[in-house]
């Protein structure tokens, strides 16, 4: 299946800033990082071309980057952790690809402490410490989900994840019963299916062929 068929990756660079994106995206702890830790990971980011842009907090105004190229990804420092732990900065991979590329750079530098409670939660893991997940703005879908992906809209209105979503809240066990882990398992799967037949290799990733010399 070709995925520029049903979505061109292109649009998800160019509507990010109007908050309408659609990929994967790795969360970091930000606060964490000490400065010479932060300039290591700004370094890398720099070298594969990704650019950024600040979004303010409370009074302060947003500063957005002005001018990034569309074939180019992009990623933000909200600058504080304090609202969300463990996502005080957010890259922008984009496809799957992509992110499995980056995710082993960042990796090797060592730098990221385990992430929170709440991003493992939300995110699934890539490698070591680095967590990511899926964002669509799929009509069928809701824009965010769990372990890493998007759910449907229809599943996320269900009974059994609403009640989910509250154990989850209280810190309480998710899943009272296996049926109940069984059933939010399906949810996971179907809404998988649905993305991998959208979204193609973008969503999934692609083995790459080792060239022969």
């Amino acid at each position: 299946m070709d995925p520029s068929a049903v979505f061109n990756p292109e649009d998800y660079y160019k509507s990010e800033v109007a908050g309408n994106s659609t990929g994967w995206k790795i969360h970091i702890p930000y606060e964490s990082l000490s400065r010479f830790q932060r300039e290591a990971l700004n370094d890398l980011l720099k070298k594969n071309s990704f650019n950024w842009y600040e979004r303010g907090h409370e009074n302060e105004q947003p500063v957005w980057h002005q001018d990034f190229p569309s074939s180019k990804a992009l990623y933000k420092i909200d600058g504080s952790d304090k609202d969300q732990p463990g996502k005080g900065m957010t890259v922008y991979a984009g496809s799957k690809n992509n992110l499995d590329a980056l995710a082993r750079d960042i990796s090797k530098l060592g730098i990221l402490s385990p992430q929170t409670k709440g991003v493992k939660f939300d995110d699934v893991n890539v490698i070591g410490n680095v967590w990511a997940r899926f964002d669509t703005r799929h009509p069928d879908f809701d824009q965010y989900g769990k372990w890493g992906i998007s759910i449907k809209s229809r599943l996320s209105k269900t009974k059994v994840w609403q009640d989910m979503m509250k154990r989850a809240q209280k810190g309480e066990r998710l899943f009272q019963s296996q049926e109940e882990l069984d059933k939010i398992q399906s949810f996971i799967l179907d809404s998988i299916d649905t993305l991998a037949e959208t979204y193609g290799e973008y969503f999934m990733g692609k083995k790459l062929e080792q060239q022969s010399n």
